[in-house]
Parts: structure tokens; sequence; C-alpha cells
């Protein structure tokens, strides 16, 4: 307990400082929705191949009529979510949210797989509601940056104490 307590003591005083960008982009990364039907696959080259071949939203229905490979339902959700759940960087995140409903993803993560998206629903997060949250934005990327700041200092922390294995 005394441990966590000390955590918790220096997380706060962890000195960070916050743009008004990422504060956007927060709010953005949970207003913003996709929706589709993907298929995995195991490799990323496996995924690039597949992707060759159903560039089209044509193709993809040839393809999603034969049943070959199988086609699964994805329900719509928040950028974030896609981020912290299947590990798909931001930057194709945002491109992909950019994209015609219809369009077909490049190779995406799926966890330790990969997958192509077929965007079939999206949702647009409006930036004029961002204003009356902005607080509560404010204080959700302080405290994730603290907690990273506090991971790095304590790795250094860690790292400066040269520990040895006693066996």
């Amino acid at each position: 307990m005394q441990i966590q307590t000390l955590k918790d003591q220096l997380l706060t005083t962890q000195p960070v400082s916050v743009e008004e960008h990422e504060l956007e982009e927060e709010f953005l990364n949970e207003h913003h929705h996709l929706g589709g039907e993907m298929v995995v696959f195991k490799t990323q080259e496996q995924a690039q191949l597949f992707c060759d071949t159903v560039a089209q939203s044509a193709q993809w229905e040839a393809m999603k009529v034969r049943g070959d490979p199988p086609v699964r339902p994805v329900s719509v959700m928040t950028l974030e979510a896609y981020r912290d759940l299947w590990g798909i960087p931001h930057a194709q995140l945002e491109t992909f949210h950019a994209m015609p409903i219809g369009s077909i993803s490049s190779p995406m993560p799926f966890g330790k797989q990969w997958c192509i998206y077929r965007l079939l629903e999206k949702r647009i997060g409006d930036l004029n509601e961002f204003p009356a949250q902005r607080e509560a934005y404010l204080k959700q990327v302080t405290i994730h940056k603290q907690f990273e700041a506090l991971k790095r200092w304590m790795a250094e922390l860690i790292t400066s104490a040269h520990l040895t294995l006693i066996r």
C-alpha cells in the first residue's frame, strides 16, 4: 500500500504540458467512429495480396458472395477503440476515416494478425462540441501524459540503480 501511495503521489508531480491540438485529437478519437466488415490474415503479406485482388467495392462484393475467405462484420467503434484493441496506428486510422463509405483499407494490424477492412459506416465528431468538454479532456490527457512520464521516470530509476540478480 505504501508503494502504491508513493506512486500515486509521484504521478501527480510529473511535469507535463498539454497542447490544444492534443485535446482536440483526443476528442475526435472518441467521437469519430468506424464500422464495416473485414477479412483476417496471419501475415501482412497475405493481407496485401488479398487487398490487391479486391481493391474495388464490386470485387469485394463478388468475393463476399463466394464466401471465401470469410468476411466478419465489425460493429461501429471509436478510433480510440480500434487503436487500443487492435493496435492500428493513429495515422492509418485517420487516413481510413477520411475515406468514403465503401472504401477498402490497406493491410491493418488486428492484434497479432492483419486485416483488410471495408468501411460501411462512419460517424464524424464535431469540434463545435469540444469547448463544452475541454476541461474533461484536459484532465484526461494530463493524467495520461503524467502516467507515461512516471513510467519513464521509474524505468530510468531502475536503470540508474544498476541492479544485479543474486542467485
